[in-house]
């Protein structure tokens, strides 16, 4: 808790198509990242909308879901005005302490996700973490600001690498199952 400046939760408006408003959801957050590329809308007041708009280094954490997706934590990096629902909460970090990157990542590892899914309750299909809670208990190791910043850039040029790494992969599957169905079809010939 002594990181994050705020924590809100996002709008309760339902979604209406052609709304004057982007809304990011929880299907929206995938790793780390926050996506704005298919959003859903809503209604909102111009004072409402200021409340909720994302600002670029926010974090979101899904307070509530399955049990498994409860906690997932993204980073907004976009310039998009966008504003996020209330099933989500917003992070604010304290930029003086925590790069919002670093905190992003560590949320997203396993000793964060571990103390989530502990401090989350339960319910017949749903889980909910309470932001009291996961402020009171998820403690962050801190180094210095640079280093912290040295981390993130690491571990996101790692990232990068992995993206481009998984295309080739899928590109090369793409490409042996067309091989093959040329080859069963005919088209092609082994000498």
């Amino acid at each position: 808790g002594k990181v994050l400046l705020d924590t809100q939760y996002g709008t309760n408006e339902p979604a209406i198509e052609g709304g004057n408003t982007q809304v990011v959801g929880m299907k929206d957050i995938q790793d780390g990242k926050v996506l704005t590329a298919d959003l859903t809308c809503s209604n909102l007041q111009d004072a409402e909308r200021e409340r909720y708009l994302l600002h670029r280094g926010d974090l979101l954490i899904n307070r509530t879901n399955s049990y498994d997706l409860v906690g997932k934590v993204g980073i907004f990096t976009s310039e998009d005005e966008v504003a996020f629902a209330s099933y989500l909460v917003r992070l604010t970090v304290d930029r003086s302490q925590a790069c919002p990157e670093y905190l992003n990542f560590w949320l997203n590892g396993y000793v964060a996700q571990t103390v989530i899914k502990r401090i989350a309750t339960r319910a017949i299909s749903q889980a909910n973490v309470n932001p009291t809670e996961f402020k009171k208990h998820c403690l962050v190791p801190l180094p210095d600001l640079p280093e912290q910043t040295a981390i993130a850039s690491r571990l996101s040029t790692w990232d990068i690498a992995i993206g481009k790494a998984e295309l080739l992969i899928v590109a090369k599957e793409q490409q042996k199952k067309s091989l093959m169905q040329s080859l069963l079809i005919g088209k092609r010939r082994i000498k």
